[in-house]
C-alpha cells in the first residue's frame, strides 16, 4: 500500500523567489525497500505471541500436574484411616470423661487423653480440609467441576 503524502504551503521572503507558493505529491517507490522493516516487525510480533502462548500452556500443565498430584496424595493419605476409628476415638474419650467423673482417674490423666484427642481431632479435620482444598484447586485449575465433595 503505497504512502501518499500531499503538500502545499506559503513562504514570504524565506526562498530566493519572494512570495512562494508551492504544492507537492510524494509517493515512495517500493523497489529496493519493499517494506522488509514492517515484515520482519510483524514476524517477530507473531514469534514473541507464539512464545507467549507456548509458556501458557506450561505454566498450565505444570499447575495441573502439581494440582492433581497434591489431591491424590492428599485423597490417599484421607481414606487410608479406618472409617470406625472417628467412631471409636469419639467413644473413648466420653468413657475417660466418665472414669474422670467417677474419680477412677485423676484431673492431670484426664487433661493428658482429652490433650491428645483434641490434637488428633485437630489434625484429622485439617487434613480433611486440605484433601478439599486440594480438590477444589484442581477444579480451578481445570475449570470444571470433577469433584462435587
Amino acid at each position: 500500500m503505497p504512502d501518499i503524502t500531499l503538500e502545499a504551503g506559503y513562504d514570504k521572503q524565506g526562498n530566493y523567489i519572494r512570495n512562494y507558493n508551492y504544492v507537492g505529491i510524494s509517493m515512495p517507490l517500493p523497489f529496493f525497500n519493499r517494506n522488509q522493516g514492517a515484515i520482519k516487525q510483524a514476524r517477530i510480533a507473531v514469534d514473541a505471541s507464539k512464545t507467549q502462548l507456548e509458556l501458557q500452556q506450561d505454566q498450565v500443565q505444570s499447575q495441573l500436574a502439581n494440582s492433581y498430584q497434591s489431591a491424590t496424595r492428599l485423597d490417599r493419605l484421607a481414606n487410608s484411616f479406618d472409617p470406625a476409628f472417628k467412631g471409636d476415638f469419639n467413644h473413648l474419650i466420653e468413657e475417660v470423661a466418665k472414669n474422670y467423673q467417677r474419680r477412677n482417674i485423676s484431673l492431670l490423666e484426664f487433661l493428658d487423653f482429652y490433650d491428645s484427642y483434641k490434637n488428633n481431632t485437630l489434625q484429622i479435620n485439617a487434613l480433611q480440609q486440605d484433601r478439599l482444598n486440594a480438590l477444589e484447586q484442581l477444579n480451578y485449575v481445570t475449570g470444571t467441576s470433577f469433584f462435587n465433595k
